[in-house]
Parts: structure tokens; C-alpha cells; sequence
């Protein structure tokens, strides 16, 4: 099957390929080529900053758990 764009040039480095059929084009791809127009920007290396905030966390205050129902604390 032919390719939308005749010829669709590809790129690797400083090289270039032209491309007429999609088996071409899926062979190339998958080598590493990209289509012209379309280089994926190089990936910048500079280094995020990432902040962290240190929340103090206080412990919850102690409460007394009773186990009896009222029923049960009235006499019964």
C-alpha cells in the first residue's frame, strides 16, 4: 500500500531515506528513523527542582474507649 505522501523522507542523524510504501515505513520506524518534519526534540538535562514541605504531624489525642453498652453501665 502506498504511503499518503510520496515520497515520505525519513531521518536518522545527518542521513535521509525516502519511503513509498507503508512496509518501508514500518521498517524504518521501528530501526529508529522518524519522519522529517516530525524529530522528537532532544531531552534537555537539566535537573528538577522538587521541593518538599515537612509537615509536623502532632499524635491524636488519647481517649478512653469504653467497651460496655449503656445498658450494661447502669447496673444491669
Amino acid at each position: 500500500m502506498h504511503l499518503p505522501e510520496l515520497p515520505t523522507i525519513f531521518v536518522k542523524g545527518d542521513e535521509e531515506r525516502k519511503a513509498y510504501f507503508t512496509i518501508q515505513a514500518k521498517e524504518l520506524i521501528e530501526a529508529g528513523w522518524v519522519i522529517k518534519g516530525q524529530e522528537k526534540p532532544e531531552p534537555k538535562l537539566e535537573a528538577k527542582k522538587e521541593v518538599f514541605e515537612v509537615i509536623e504531624e502532632k499524635p491524636a489525642p488519647k481517649t478512653r474507649i469504653s467497651t460496655k453498652t449503656k445498658e450494661e453501665g447502669e447496673g444491669k
